[in-house]
């Protein structure tokens, strides 16, 4: 700490903020010889009291000083008690006020420095937990394999012993019992204790013969011939508990039920129309 006059902390403050008295003249836009006497305590060269006043106040501003702690010097025509701060930039203020004669807006850049560091901090520390919580989530998510094939014939195999194909089940059924009765007009046969799904299947082999299912998807009839010998309808028994089978040609006409073979030998009447019941 130390007393030093007010020229005295004016050229100490320009020396350490590197201006020179050419760079001070042309910022104050005065005379160089008024910057030399006010560095120099020569307050009194300067015409008039007022204007070495309002030069010393502008010169302190642009020196970065504190204005009232100069001003309160001058005023009372006493040295200013100074100390120096920071071993780079040292700036000279009054020790009794505890202020610096730095410009606030070193503050302000060094409070948003450290906000932004703040920031900065939080935000790392922010992703790295989102990145264990993330990391966590996968860790406990159950791991989905692919199934291998020997897995997956097993299942099928499986799956078919559970669920019987139709084929299989109509192979395990027993002989249906079924009556032709040609003396009836129309003819009826009659399938007693007949099965949920009835496959009627309808063939020539060496004749040609119209025939027609009612109810059925050959219910607008079909022409059985050499080039189309089969027609196969299946019947649901619930659904449709009796059809009407319509014949051009019975001779040489085979009709099975399930299966089955059914004699039309019987039958003498061409065209006919046969109706079979489902029990």
């Amino acid at each position: 700490m130390a007393e030093l006059t007010i020229g005295q902390v004016l050229k100490a403050a320009r020396e350490d903020l590197q201006i020179s008295i050419s760079d001070a003249n042309r910022h104050l836009k005065t005379h160089r010889r008024y910057i030399r006497a006010l560095e120099k305590d020569q307050f009194e060269t300067i015409p008039g009291n007022n204007q070495a006043r309002k030069l010393l106040v502008r010169y302190a501003e642009f020196l970065e000083l504190d204005v009232e702690m100069i001003m309160d010097a001058f005023d009372s025509h006493s040295r200013l008690r100074v100390y120096e701060v920071g071993a780079d930039k040292p700036r000279y203020v009054r020790s009794k006020l505890g202020r610096s004669g730095q410009s606030h807006w070193g503050d302000v850049l060094l409070i948003l420095l450290s906000l932004v560091i703040l920031s900065f901090i939080g935000y790392t520390v922010w992703s790295y937990q989102q990145s264990d919580e993330q990391t966590s989530i996968v860790d406990n998510e159950p791991t989905l394999t692919e199934p291998t094939v020997s897995e997956v014939v097993e299942s099928k195999t499986d799956e078919a012993s559970q669920f019987p194909t139709e084929t299989s089940e109509t192979q395990d059924t027993q002989s249906l019992d079924i009556t032709l009765t040609p003396t009836v007009n129309p003819t009826t046969i009659t399938v007693n204790q007949a099965p949920d799904k009835i496959e009627l299947t309808l063939s020539v082999k060496d004749s040609e013969s119209w025939v027609a299912v009612s109810n059925t998807e050959l219910a607008s009839g079909i022409t059985l011939s050499a080039e189309e010998q089969t027609a196969t309808v299946l019947i649901d028994k619930m659904l449709t508990p009796s059809v009407i089978l319509s014949i051009g040609v019975v001779k040489g006409l085979k009709l099975t039920i399930n299966g089955q073979n059914i004699d039309l030998s019987s039958i003498t009447v061409q065209p006919t129309a046969l109706t079979l019941y489902f029990n």
